[in-house]
């Protein structure tokens, strides 16, 4: 007897073509001639993801930390345990079995293609004006440093694996140049200011006062025992005007002489000449 030929939602079974079961399902009793195919769900930890005439679902899979592997998504009924790599592999296929070493890039190149769930790093030399200094398997190739845009002179020039070197230029800028300037300034004001200031103070401490005596009617002499003597002035003989001058003396100088003192300073008196005397 001919075999039936069955959709791809039926399945053959002992002359007959039977419904397949949904997905998260399997067939527990195939169809007969009154009834049709017996489906039931799959029990936790197994799973079906398509149309099937299975007789029990499948099992799991589970992800190796020994084989490099991470839980991407859990298992459902409908769908398997989704597994990817950890970083620095790859899968060796869409179902993930192994987890392979990236291909790290060494210096002087630089990732062209990055890798994938499925597919390795893909590496490519410098081009010129660029450059890679790292090993690894994520990092570009990277542009040399322009010196000029910088305000800064090449010192030496860039390679595959390195960046170009500046140097400062003597040629500062104009802002840089205007901010000294003015510091300069500002310093130069400050010192004359000061120095104005010290001249202004000396000038006030050196000015001298000079006392005038008009007329004396009593007055105090010392004599060389520091002792008080006092001197009338007879009112009828002429009186001869005293030259009386003053002078600023140290607190801690004696000095002993006709006159006495005063506070911080000395006021002397010089004695009469002979054509000066009383009563001559």
């Amino acid at each position: 007897m001919a075999k039936m030929n069955c959709s791809n939602n039926t399945y053959y079974k002992d002359g007959k073509c039977c419904d397949r079961c949904s997905a998260g399902t399997y067939v527990q009793a195939d169809c007969d001639g009154s009834k049709p195919t017996k489906c039931a769900k799959c029990e936790h930890g197994r799973y079906t993801a398509t149309k099937n005439h299975l007789n029990k679902c499948q099992i799991c899979s589970v992800c190796s930390s020994h084989n490099k592997q991470k839980k991407a998504y859990s298992c459902t009924a409908t769908q398997n345990t989704v597994c990817d790599c950890e970083t620095g592999f790859y899968c060796s296929n869409v179902q993930c079995d192994h987890c392979l070493p990236l291909t790290k890039c060494i210096e002087g190149e630089g990732v062209k293609l990055p890798a994938g769930r499925t597919n390795d790093t893909i590496c490519a030399p410098c081009e010129k004006g660029t450059y890679s200094n790292k090993t690894d398997f994520f990092s570009t190739c990277e542009k040399h440093t322009r010196c000029e845009d910088l305000g800064r002179e090449l010192k030496s020039e860039g390679t595959s694996t390195k960046n170009a070197v500046c140097r400062c230029s003597w040629m500062l800028p104009a802002a840089l140049w205007s901010g000294l300037v003015l510091t300069a300034l500002i310093l130069f004001a400050v010192v004359i200011c000061r120095r104005a200031k010290r001249k202004s103070y000396r000038a006030g401490m050196c000015n001298t006062s000079h006392v005038l005596v008009s007329s004396l009617s009593f007055t105090h002499f010392y004599d060389d025992e520091d002792n008080l003597v006092s001197c009338s002035v007879d009112s009828s003989l002429p009186i001869t005007p005293f030259k009386a001058s003053v002078s600023f003396a140290e607190s801690n100088h004696t000095i002993r002489s006709a006159g006495y003192r005063t506070g911080s300073f000395l006021r002397t008196y010089s004695e009469p000449q002979e054509d000066e005397w009383c009563g001559t």
